[in-house]
């Protein structure tokens, strides 16, 4: 962290689009930091933008800390690209706040849901999209976007959840609605590993668990890694498709599902 990054931290958070060629350059070089590699360009960024699309950034003072691109999907609805927060301003709730930032431009533009992409092994994604926000899936995504060569996504398969955003229902927080205690499908082993169990007959509500920080068995054990993208892909992909629904993402680190 440099020195400009420290004073910034000790500014409040704000939260607005942005406009031309530096400010797109801005984003630019932010997601370079992140990722490793360039995933945007000024130009395209200002073509999305002139098109309707959305680009904004989170400030802190006069420092871009974050920033999210989006453009227009069906059926009313924007659908978040690329989303990133600098890494020395993590936990100031930049990410979240973004969101609601992206929430009111859709509103205001007459949408009815956003949609995005997260991969469903980071834990910590999982429940502010999840838990916090009431993002709920609608389809796993298994390596979606192919081999990427970026500092985050290197060297393993880039599955994603599809979530939906629905931003005129009253409830925008992810909740367990059923009665029955969630069986377990998928848990954590003592030694770090993922297990997959029988669904009980009749059961109408399970758990399948992530890793507490996946970022960690990536470095460390890649192995590992691979075993719960394999495991977790398997239980909530064939889940989706059968018709299950998350409900929330609990504070063990489960998706939560009930059948349909």
């Amino acid at each position: 962290m440099n020195g400009n990054s420290a004073e910034a931290l000790q500014m409040e958070p704000r939260f607005r689009e942005l406009h031309g060629i530096d400010e797109w350059r801005g984003v630019m070089d932010l997601y370079t930091d992140i990722w490793g590699v360039p995933l945007v360009s000024p130009e395209l960024l200002q073509a999305m933008s002139h098109a309707g699309g959305y680009v904004a950034g989170a400030f802190l003072g006069d420092t871009l800390a974050g920033a999210c691109v989006g453009f227009l999907g069906t059926n009313a609805s924007l659908h978040s690209h690329i989303s990133g927060v600098a890494e020395w301003a993590r936990d100031r709730g930049l990410g979240r706040g973004i969101k609601l930032h992206q929430r009111e431009w859709a509103l205001a533009h007459g949408l009815d849901s956003i949609t995005w992409t997260f991969d469903p092994l980071i834990s910590r994604n999982a429940h502010v999209n999840i838990a916090v926000l009431g993002a709920l899936p609608e389809e796993y995504l298994a390596d979606f976007y192919g081999e990427m060569p970026d500092a985050v996504n290197a060297g393993q398969p880039t599955d994603r959840l599809l979530v939906r955003w629905k931003l005129r229902e009253n409830d925008s927080t992810g909740t367990a609605a059923t009665q029955q205690q969630p069986a377990p499908y998928v848990l954590r082993n003592d030694d770090g590993t993922p297990v997959t169990l029988a669904i009980p007959a009749g059961a109408t509500a399970v758990r399948v668990q992530v890793p507490d920080d996946v970022t960690v068995s990536r470095e460390q054990q890649p192995e590992q890694a691979l075993r719960w993208r394999l495991a977790v892909r398997e239980a909530l992909g064939t889940l989706l498709r059968d018709g299950w629904r998350v409900t929330t993402f609990d504070n063990d680190h489960c998706y939560v599902l009930e059948a349909s």
